[in-house]
């Protein structure tokens, strides 16, 4: 059986058509299982990817990425980070705007939808969140986000490979 999330990034990535695609990991690594982003485009730029997929990695400097991502002009971008929507530690959800932007409860990011409209980005995006087992500072990443990170970069080599 597929999971949800799997399913939704098919579709996603199947809409794009041949279109560019920008992957955003966003997080702080000193921050256990916020950095699950950082970490992942981290694992996944290692890999031969088409020339139209760009993996960016943004940290906690989003606003900055976003100039480059509107450079790249895509079709679609996916932010991936540690989201707290009440899964379980490591579940994965492909999440909307509207959707991410009550769950964002982080001080130190500026809501998404205020940077979409101020690079004027014409792209349809979504945040790809691995809820979080702990943010605590100086903390590692847990085994249940590294196995989602994983988990992700396993499904995207193989929808690429």
């Amino acid at each position: 059986m597929m999971h949800e999330w799997k399913r939704v990034l098919k579709e996603l990535i199947n809409s794009a058509d041949k279109g560019k695609i920008a992957i955003v990991g966003v997080g702080n690594i000193l921050r256990g299982d916020d950095g699950a982003g950082v970490l992942f485009v981290r694992k996944l730029r290692s890999r031969a990817l088409p020339d139209r997929v760009s993996v960016i990695e943004a940290g906690e400097r989003v606003e900055a990425a976003f100039d480059l991502v509107k450079r790249l002009n895509p079709v679609l971008v996916l932010l991936v980070d540690a989201v707290r929507f009440g899964g379980e530690p490591g579940e994965i959800r492909v999440l909307s705007i509207e959707e991410i932007e009550d769950l964002y409860a982080y001080t130190h990011r500026v809501p998404i939808s205020m940077i979409l409209k101020a690079v004027d980005l014409d792209s349809d995006v979504y945040v790809i969140g691995i809820e979080p087992k702990s943010i605590e500072f100086g903390g590692s990443v847990s085994r249940e986000v590294e196995r989602a990170v994983e988990n992700l970069r396993s499904f995207f080599v193989e929808l690429f490979g």
